[in-house]
């Protein structure tokens, strides 16, 4: 294949992708309109590169004197060349790779929290140096063209908030971005365009077949997540791994939400079997493919219901909590059994799915021990799911809060106050006291809170009856 046959398909596959989103559905279509800007001369792209010490890699020049600087791209679009915002450090040594363990970010990152101004910049500046600026993805996510070294021409997706860095799977420019326009023609899910694999799901089969690294098998998953439809044949493959004992548990949890993805039937046992096992990341992977990928959830409630006391993770919990929630269970009883639970991330979790039921009212009683709890998180999420609940023995709780709390880093005070404002003059006993309170907004709330209409009129009424 020619760089020269490369230009013209894309070329062509701009004009059809436009076609194929005529809505401009795709994410950032309606910024970028599917429009290429006026190519540049060569002599346009030389300059730049002397300006700034540099040689642009090829794929990306073809692109700038062929098919546009820039305009229609992944994302928002692609940036002309002169919208380049990588400062003067283009030609200084790229320093990221792929696969950057978490401590080797860490270090490259120390300056988040010691460096400020100036120098906080610069840091920034040196840690994505020897990059172009292509376009942004959104808030503080951006795209960028390696300039040097050995990851020379690969695109790589940045964070401004100094998340790690991902490197997109194509060796450059061109092949990254015909794949973009291949998967807006086919259909696919482009959302997060270059965070999986490209390929269909018969060339993404023969890939995990004929891989022997687990990593690049569980890549070769990932990447049919963008799919609408598969064969039959990637579906036995994705039975063959739900069957193998020897399947990983992340190629396992992949395969099932592929499976339900593709058809739910099939997937049912499965899910129910990782239900019942009682192991927390099967229950997790079960609870997971029901709430994203089985449209009828109703049939597994029953199960999830019978499972509940099981659950010893939080993110299942939740998973679990959210579904049922979903599909009518309104009977906050099998949730309140886990107020007590000794993990505080399941049991603040339990407290807050309690606080959306509508009979929440009917268990003050286990709200209040959680009032009492030890752990500030479990007690500012107790205060915040009585929103709307006055039953009256709740007043000496939070008046015992304001005691106990003389500053508001837990936002507990604020809490207290917002439910004390819902009791109306029933709680004029615990404002007086807290209108003396230490914290000074704390102070000024309840004597405001005093002053309003319908605490006042209370007041009077009481005087006028003496």
């Amino acid at each position: 294949m020619s760089w020269d046959e490369q230009i013209e398909r894309i070329i062509s596959k701009i004009e059809q992708a436009s076609l194929k989103d005529g809505g401009r559905e795709v994410f950032g279509a309606k910024s970028h309109q599917y429009t290429r800007k006026p190519v540049l001369s060569m002599q346009e792209i030389e300059a730049f590169e002397r300006e700034h010490g540099i040689q642009l890699p090829l794929p990306y020049r073809l692109f700038l004197a062929r098919v546009g600087n820039g305009g229609a791209g992944p994302y928002y679009g692609i940036y002309p060349l002169d919208k380049n915002n990588s400062g003067d450090r283009l030609s200084e040594p790229f320093q990221l790779k792929p696969d950057l363990s978490d401590e080797e970010w860490k270090a490259l990152t120390d300056f988040e929290d010691e460096a400020g101004g100036d120098e906080y910049d610069e840091a920034f500046d040196r840690l994505f140096q020897g990059m172009l600026a292509l376009g942004t993805q959104g808030c503080t996510y951006e795209m960028g063209l390696v300039l040097n070294g050995e990851y020379n021409g690969r695109i790589v997706y940045y964070d401004g908030d100094l998340q790690k860095p991902f490197f997109t799977y194509e060796a450059n420019f061109l092949d990254w971005y015909e794949r973009w326009l291949d998967e807006i023609i086919h259909g696919y899910t482009t959302s997060w365009f270059g965070m999986t694999r490209g390929g269909d799901d018969t060339q993404l089969t023969t890939l995990y077949r004929e891989a022997s690294d687990p990593k690049v098998q569980l890549s070769a998953l990932k990447g049919m997540y963008k799919l609408q439809t598969v064969h039959p044949g990637t579906l036995l493959l994705l039975k063959e791994i739900m069957r193998a004992a020897d399947s990983a548990f992340a190629q396992r949890s992949t395969a099932l939400e592929l499976l339900a993805k593709f058809g739910e039937e099939e997937a049912g046992p499965w899910i129910r079997s990782l239900l019942a096992s009682r192991h927390k990341e099967a229950q997790s992977a079960a609870l997971q493919t029901i709430r994203y990928y089985i449209s009828d959830q109703t049939p597994y409630t029953g199960l999830i219901l019978e499972c509940l006391p099981t659950i010893s993770e939080p993110k299942a919990f939740a998973l679990a909590a959210y579904i049922l929630e979903q599909n009518g269970q309104a009977d906050s009883g099998p949730f309140v059994a886990f107020f007590r639970h000794e993990n505080e991330k399941l049991r603040r979790e339990a407290v807050y799915t309690v606080g959306k039921m509508p009979d929440k009212s009917n268990y003050v009683q286990n709200f209040i021990e959680c009032l009492q709890a030890d752990k500030p998180s479990i007690v500012l999420t107790a205060v915040q799911s009585l929103r709307g609940v006055t039953d009256p023995r709740l007043l000496p709780c939070y008046g015992k809060l304001l005691e106990q709390h003389e500053h508001n880093e837990d936002y507990i005070l604020s809490n207290v106050l917002a439910r004390l404002e819902e009791f109306g003059r029933q709680a004029q006993p615990v404002l007086q006291s807290a209108a003396v309170h230490p914290h000074k907004e704390t102070r000024e709330k309840a004597i405001s809170l005093l002053g309003q209409p319908m605490i006042t009129s209370g007041i009077k009424r009481l005087f006028f009856r003496r």
